[in-house]
């Protein structure tokens, strides 16, 4: 590559330098999957309701949240930057791709079981975990290749267990969002220890 390349990656990268985004993200999934995976041993419906509910009420709060981290943390410490145009296309293209794949299985499932519940779990997670390597070699963030792994793995994991479908998608996304708020919370650890808080007025404005 390149020294544009790589100058064009970290650029990319620096939006997500801080782990706050899976931070967020990870902890969303991990609610969800909690409920998901408890609704689905008990055979209580609400709470798998709950989980859905809690990860679409959640996008608009952690979005704040991320952003306030970001003014009071780490643009105090390293400088502002606005999100790219490119980090966020990755994020709407992963969004995208995992859709396509996953909305036709979703749905042969839903109308009559006359899909492979194993087979449909493991190409989620394979797609999810697709998704995560593109953004990882996109973003030259190499912590995301860990969901590139994960994903898979539970994926297959579920789907040999087998697991039924509401089941396994459930903890698949639990265990994904653990995982996510682990390398988030390592990311964030190994930022904070790089740029001490005695640095701050050295960039502040």
């Amino acid at each position: 590559m390149t020294d544009l390349g790589i100058i064009q990656r970290r650029l990319r990268g620096y939006w997500f330098v801080d782990g706050f985004q899976e931070i967020a993200g990870g902890t969303a999934l991990a609610i969800a999957g909690a409920l998901a995976v408890a609704g689905s041993i008990t055979g209580n419906d609400s709470l798998s309701a709950a989980g859905v509910y809690a990860l679409a009420l959640a996008a608009l709060p952690a979005a704040v949240a991320i952003r306030v981290a970001k003014r009071q943390v780490t643009y105090v410490r390293t400088g502002w930057v606005r999100e790219s145009k490119t980090a966020s296309l990755v994020r709407l293209a992963v969004a995208i791709v995992w859709t396509i794949i996953a909305t036709p299985l979703l749905v042969a499932y839903l109308r009559g079981g006359a899909l492979n519940t194993g087979w449909a779990l493991a190409a989620m997670g394979i797609a999810i975990g697709v998704g995560a390597g593109s953004q990882a070699w996109l973003t030259g963030t190499r912590r995301f290749y860990v969901q590139a792994i994960v994903f898979p793995l539970a994926g297959l994991a579920t789907a040999l267990a087998g697991l039924d479908f509401r089941t396994g998608f459930a903890t698949m996304i639990l265990t994904g969002g653990v995982s996510l708020l682990a390398t988030g919370a390592f990311a964030l650890r190994k930022y904070l220890r790089a740029n001490p808080a005695a640095d701050i007025e050295a960039v502040a404005p």
